[in-house]
């Protein structure tokens, strides 16, 4: 939509400033204007500067109703012109208004969305916690694969079972304890003729281990993936879909 002001720049070359010799008039509404200079003309009347009854000098934009017909007549305002001028600023305030409207409505609503889904993400957190004593047989720079058991009731002969242990780089033989969240997705782990220095929880890391283990693996099996509080956050965050599986 153009400005207010455009559709007027033909019609009015004189919406610049302009200096006019000093002129004292009176306003439809009884005030008087002494040594006024026109600053600029507008659809809608003038900017004038003037002295104030106190004496002071003062700048004001005088409307076309309230200016007397010799000025309006002097400087081609029309009751027509100014009509318009007000119509299309209407508009345009009114299309601004209505669009900022509606991206606070846009924001408001993206906001209790998130809020929605943090609320999912912690409550499925809470409701799936669990505390497990994780002895580890292998690491890497964002996880550790090991076998895990439940914390409260700790039986080396009834494991948890075999995790990938995401968000906790725990070396090899040695126990973490705390609190997990299941992830809902599982990992492909090759059990190697020896120890790997690598866990395959991702698909470029499965390639990197096959390409730097040079003995054939023996056995490769599905492993749930669980992972501390951040990191089950961060992960339900970017894949919400996850938590209903």
């Amino acid at each position: 939509m153009k400005t207010f002001l455009s559709s007027f720049l033909v019609l009015f070359t004189m919406f610049i400033s302009i200096s006019s010799n000093a002129l004292d008039f009176t306003g439809t509404d009884g005030t008087v204007y002494k040594d006024a200079s026109v600053l600029k003309v507008m659809p809608d009347g003038l900017v004038i500067s003037y002295v104030d009854a106190n004496g002071f000098e003062d700048i004001k934009h005088i409307n076309i109703i309230q200016l007397p017909d010799a000025i309006k007549k002097e400087y081609n305002l029309s009751a027509q012109t100014a009509t318009a001028f007000d119509t299309q600023r209407s508009e345009e305030i009114s299309a601004i208004d209505a669009q900022k409207a509606k991206d606070t409505k846009a924001y408001y609503a993206e906001q209790k969305k998130e809020v929605e889904n943090f609320t999912k993400i912690t409550d499925y957190l809470r409701a799936n916690e669990v505390e497990i004593t994780f002895n580890s047989i292998n690491q890497s720079d964002i996880g550790s694969i090991g076998y895990a058991y439940r914390s409260d009731d700790y039986d080396k002969e009834a494991p948890f079972g075999l995790i990938c242990l995401l968000g906790k780089s725990v070396e090899p033989d040695q126990e973490w304890v705390g609190k997990v969240y299941p992830l809902n997705k599982n990992t492909t782990y090759q059990t190697p003729s020896f120890q790997p220095t690598n866990i395959s929880n991702l698909q470029s890391q499965e390639a990197a281990l096959q390409k730097t283990t040079t003995i054939p693996s023996v056995e490769k099996q599905k492993v749930p993936c669980y992972a501390d509080y951040q990191t089950a956050l961060n992960y339900f965050s970017n894949h919400p879909e996850a938590i209903g599986k």
